[in-house]
C-alpha cells in the first residue's frame, strides 16, 4: 500500500508540479476543516442568527484549520492491541479541548447570535457523542440501531452523525 501510495504521489508530483502538489495536499488536509466549516454554517443558517459573511467563512476556517494543525486529532494505532476505550478517552479529551480552543478564536469572529448558535451546536454534538458512547459501552449486542431526531446524517472531521426520521430501525439480516 505504501509503494501505491509512492507512485501514487510520483505520478501527481509529475503531472502537477511540486508547486500544485503542495497546494493539493494542503487542501486535502484542510478538508475535515472544510466539512466543519459547512456544517457550522448550516447550524448558523438555520438558527435565528444571520448566515455567515465571506469575511467570517475565511476566518472561521483559519481558525479551525489553524486548531486541527497545531494540535492533531489522535489517529487510532493500527497494528497495535491499542484498546478502543482509551482511544475513545483520548479522542474525547483532545475533542473538548479543540473545541475550546475554536469557542475562543470564534467568540471574536461571530457576533452574539452566530456565537449562541455556534455554542448550541457545539453542546448538542457533544450531548451526541456521549449517548454514542453509552449506548456503545452498554450494547444490546442484538444487532438493533437507534437513531433519533430527524435531521441529515453528516461527517465532521473525525466525528460522524447519523439521524433518521424512524425510532426503531433493524438491519435486514
Amino acid at each position: 500500500m505504501e509503494e501505491a501510495s509512492r507512485e501514487h504521489k510520483a505520478k501527481l508530483a509529475s503531472l502537477l508540479g511540486p508547486e500544485k502538489l503542495e497546494s493539493l495536499e494542503e487542501y486535502q488536509r484542510s478538508l475535515p476543516a472544510r466539512q466543519e466549516l459547512d456544517m457550522l454554517a448550516r447550524q448558523i443558517e438555520g438558527s435565528d442568527a444571520a448566515p455567515l459573511n465571506e469575511d467570517q467563512r475565511k476566518r472561521l476556517l483559519a481558525a479551525l484549520i489553524e486548531e486541527r494543525k497545531r494540535i492533531p486529532a489522535p489517529q487510532f494505532p493500527t497494528g497495535t492491541d491499542a484498546n478502543a476505550d482509551d482511544y475513545a478517552k483520548t479522542f474525547s479529551d483532545w475533542q473538548a479541548d479543540y473545541n475550546a480552543r475554536v469557542a475562543a478564536q470564534a467568540r471574536g469572529i461571530l457576533n452574539n447570535e452566530q456565537y449562541t448558535a455556534y455554542d448550541d451546536y457545539v453542546k448538542w454534538q457533544k450531548e451526541m457523542n456521549e449517548q454514542m458512547h453509552i449506548q456503545r459501552v452498554q450494547g444490546s449486542g442484538n444487532g438493533d440501531v437507534m437513531f433519533s431526531v430527524a435531521a441529515p446524517g453528516v461527517m465532521v472531521g473525525e466525528t460522524s452523525v447519523v439521524t433518521a426520521t424512524t425510532t426503531d430501525v433493524k438491519p435486514g439480516k
